[in-house]
């Protein structure tokens, strides 16, 4: 509303023409769903650097909402981008390149290398959006995978597997991850 001056020399409202009603009524509804959206989206990750990196390992600690902290080790190596991260409330996983994959794959699991063919191996669900697949694995399996310097992934219901080589420094990349996870109070 507007306001105009009497010849008394009061301000008296001065009610609003019914086209600024329909225009306020058309606009109301835009305004309240802009602002939803404002106040929805989420606030980006923190990210910051965890230590020094060594052998293509680079190491950060992602603050990701709810108290979780993402502490994740990336080593790239001849155009691989493989992704091992403990996290502050144990949904570890193991990540490599999509290479345009999508999907589900259930009955699928890991096996470290240098693992004899009836040895060990991690059952569990591959997920995939085309650029990254990701498998959640408990923590003392990554440990065993980082010590044996890699791990072959096998996608259930297909012959299709992942070859994961972490190198001779992998073992020495979970220690700084699991100083990450205490830094972070996991």
């Amino acid at each position: 509303m507007s306001a105009s001056i009497s010849p008394g020399g009061r301000h008296e409202p001065v009610p609003p023409k019914s086209e600024d009603k329909e225009t306020m009524n058309m606009k109301l509804p835009l305004l309240v769903v802009a602002a939803t959206l404002v106040c929805a989206s989420p606030a980006p990750a923190q990210v910051k650097g965890f230590g020094p990196g060594f052998d293509n390992w680079n190491f950060t600690a992602t603050k990701e909402g709810k108290g979780v902290t993402n502490c994740r080790a990336t080593r790239r190596v001849g155009g691989r981008d493989d992704i091992i991260a403990l996290k502050t409330d144990r949904k570890d996983y193991v990540s490599v390149r999509a290479e345009d994959r999508k999907g589900r794959w259930a009955e699928s699991f890991i096996v470290p290398f240098r693992e004899p063919s009836n040895g060990q191996q991690y059952p569990g669900t591959v997920e995939a959006d085309g650029k990254r697949m990701w498998m959640l694995v408990d923590r003392n399996f990554i440990e065993t995978i980082m010590q044996r310097g890699g791990y072959d992934l096998y996608l259930g219901g297909s012959e299709d597997t992942d070859k994961a080589p972490l190198g001779s420094q992998a073992a020495k990349a979970f220690i700084r991850l699991k100083e990450c996870i205490v830094a972070n109070g996991g």
